[in-house]
């Protein structure tokens, strides 16, 4: 987990949430993101409903990014889902890629 958080924390986009650290403490090992405040996609189709489609969108390209950054630098997310991805302040959807692996060779 520490080794892959290395590389996944070298993967920088706006979409994507930092690591600020990782490392092992008495045998648990441990991530450090930045804190974002805000909701879960989840959240906020449970609290709003169907959402516009040029919002929708919106949120989607800016997941789209950061999964093809991601993977570009061969981090692979393993639980896509709307409950993983996060909504910011500012309308952004971000990912922290908190279910993920790092991938060596192809897919």
């Amino acid at each position: 987990m520490v080794a892959g958080s290395a590389q996944r924390g070298a993967v920088s986009r706006p979409n994507i949430v930092p690591v600020y650290e990782a490392d092992i403490q008495d045998r648990q090992p441990y991530l450090v993101f930045e804190y974002v405040a805000g909701n879960t996609l989840a959240q906020v189709i449970q609290q709003r409903g169907a959402l516009p489609a040029a919002e929708a969108v919106s949120l989607m390209l800016d997941v789209l990014d950061a999964v093809a950054v991601a993977h570009a630098a061969g981090v692979v997310h393993r639980d896509l889902k709307p409950s993983n991805i996060l909504v910011d302040a500012a309308g952004r959807a971000r990912d922290g890629f908190w279910h993920c692996r790092t991938h060596q060779g192809g897919y």
